[in-house]
């Protein structure tokens, strides 16, 4: 697995246009060369990864920590992988 995870804190197009800064995360896989983004509107979250309308991915974040498992022929890995998410703050 070669998921890069970010925290992705600001951006002005987002504000100018609700005047809020955003957050949301970041997913980056270069093997399969794409980007998720899921916005964060608490501390928490989880969710699905999907390529092609297949979920590949399942995720749990808390706390800067992203936990990630695998998910191949729609069956899910036994085992989750930390992932250190990186905190990224944007204009």
């Amino acid at each position: 697995m070669d998921l890069v995870i970010q925290n992705i804190k600001g951006g002005m197009r987002e504000y100018q246009r609700t005047s809020i800064y955003p957050n949301y995360l970041e997913f980056y896989s270069a093997s399969l060369k794409k980007t998720w983004k899921h916005k964060l509107k608490s501390e928490s979250k989880s969710g699905d990864l999907i390529l092609h309308g297949k979920i590949i991915f399942k995720y749990v974040y808390s706390d800067r920590i992203c936990k990630v498992q695998e998910v191949v022929n729609d069956i899910p890995s036994q085992e989750w992988i930390e992932v250190e998410v990186m905190t990224v703050m944007s204009d």
